[in-house]
């Protein structure tokens, strides 16, 4: 279950920060960026697609067992859980990912904007009205550093849109390097 209860588990022992591949069985993954070690899933499968932890070096051994014993893969981007271009490095090089789709929406989009990591947006567009205010956007860049302008220096080509069922429209964009950098 995934965000389910802390539980102890057995015979804790120190645990390598190093990358630990699970069973996968050939399914799909399921990457998590969970850099505190906050989730816990109680088996290795979210929808049928394998757990792929992405976590920071100072979560817990105990936490580390857990994974373990749910059989959820994990890998480690630094020490804080924040090095995400290291994270999709490992990706590649462990499990062989070469494209992700992110869902985990505003924040995370941001975080991975901010480091360049988005080649496309494709958003669906639904025809509702909610007029709530403060509600998180496509990105909710929080920064860290001082810079609040995450998407600085690139930009987006529209390469389709499509009408679908319902008046929703389907946009897709590359994104790409801005033809004039802010500087």
């Amino acid at each position: 279950m995934v965000n389910g209860e802390e539980r102890a588990v057995g015979n804790i022992s120190a645990v390598d920060r190093k990358p630990h591949i699970a069973n996968r069985d050939d399914r799909d993954l399921a990457v998590s960026i969970d850099p505190s070690g906050r989730l816990h899933y109680g088996s290795d499968n979210v929808g049928g697609d394998h757990i792929v932890a992405v976590l920071g070096e100072q979560v817990s051994d105990a936490y580390l067992s857990e994974l373990r014993e749910d059989g959820v893969s994990y890998i480690f981007a630094g020490p804080k859980g924040d090095d995400l271009p290291g994270a999709m490095a490992e990706l590649v090089s462990v499990f062989g990912i070469k494209m992700l789709l992110l869902e985990g929406g505003g924040t995370i989009n941001g975080a991975f904007l901010k480091q360049r990591l988005i080649d496309e947006f494709s958003t669906l567009i639904y025809p509702g009205v909610d007029g709530a205010a403060a509600t998180p956007s496509i990105i909710d860049w929080r920064g860290g550093d001082g810079d609040q302008r995450p998407g600085a220096g690139q930009s987006l080509r529209l390469i389709s849109c499509e009408r679908l069922e319902g008046g929703m429209i389907w946009l897709r964009h590359a994104v790409e390097q801005a033809a004039c950098p802010e500087q």
